[in-house]
């Protein structure tokens, strides 16, 4: 509606308070937006923001580092927004708003965690995350070239269903995927239905797509609640200690559904020994 308002009836859109749009951001902020949504609240967004435009140079986005003094990092990115980066060095960063008009800002960042979050997440999902050796025990010892079984734990916390699920699981490093043996028979000549990279004997839980790359298992479909399980192995191939990362899971279009193991565990890998000849 705002974006019709905005698009073919600009003079009712101008009279239009500054709470039509917090309503948008408070969605927004929540985590409450898909691919779709997304779409149309830019739409929106841009065509409000024509038609209200104000002078952006009154926006500032002001840098504080120890000893150095304080300046606006901001530059003009269009008509209506400014933008900057600020360094790994900044003590404190503040947004400005002098035009008189109501301004929102958001904050973009990309990366890996420093620390392994040990914290859980379970927010109508759950999942635990286990290592053992291919007999399922715990684990002792690894050494270079050792194979280990990654089961993963997934299941609903709100007595329902949940549909189009994305769950991944970050490999720690020095590991690789083991790929799942050739299919036998025609199977291998059929691209519907190519070789399960799960341990089919112990795994439990069958997702409707799996996409194993060389630092992370992605898988998507449907997880209930009863609990099921997901079992695939890695292999080790450098020695040294590794810190293990959360694996993570969400809904792809009902934001709210999301869960995360513990991480920060760490697996340590002895080199090989060498064959005395």
């Amino acid at each position: 509606m705002l974006y019709v308002l905005a698009k073919h009836f600009p003079d009712r859109a101008k009279q239009l308070t500054p709470r039509a749009i917090d309503n948008i951001a408070g969605s927004l902020a929540k985590g409450y937006y898909n691919t779709h949504s997304s779409a149309m609240t830019i739409l929106a967004l841009d065509a409000s923001g024509r038609v209200n435009a104000t002078s952006i140079d009154k926006l500032a986005i002001t840098e504080w580092r120890a000893g150095v003094t304080p300046k606006d990092i901001s530059t003009a990115q269009s008509a209506l927004m400014r933008s900057g980066a600020w360094s790994a060095d900044a003590t404190r960063v503040e947004f400005g708003n002098h035009s008189g008009a109501p301004a929102w800002w958001s904050v973009v960042q990309s990366g890996y965690d420093r620390k392994a979050s040990d914290k859980a997440i379970r927010e109508g999902l759950e999942i635990v995350r286990e290592y053992t050796d291919r007999n399922g025990k715990p684990l002792t010892g690894i050494t270079v070239g050792d194979e280990v079984e990654v089961h993963l734990k997934i299941r609903t916390t709100n007595n329902a269903s949940a549909a189009d699920l994305a769950i991944v699981d970050l490999l720690p490093g020095g590991f690789d995927p083991v790929d799942p043996p050739p299919p036998s028979g025609d199977a291998g000549e059929n691209p519907d239905h190519p070789a399960s990279v799960a341990v089919a004997s112990l795994s439990t839980w069958h997702p409707e797509h799996t996409d194993q790359r060389e630092d992370r298992m992605v898988l998507y479909g449907t997880v209930t609640p009863a609990a099921r399980e997901f079992v695939y192995r890695i292999r080790a191939t450098n020695a040294g200690r590794y810190v293990v990362p959360p694996a993570y899971g969400e809904s792809m279009y009902d934001r709210r559904i999301k869960a995360q193991s513990t991480g920060g565990a760490t697996l340590t890998v002895q080199p090989a020994h060498r064959a005395e000849s």
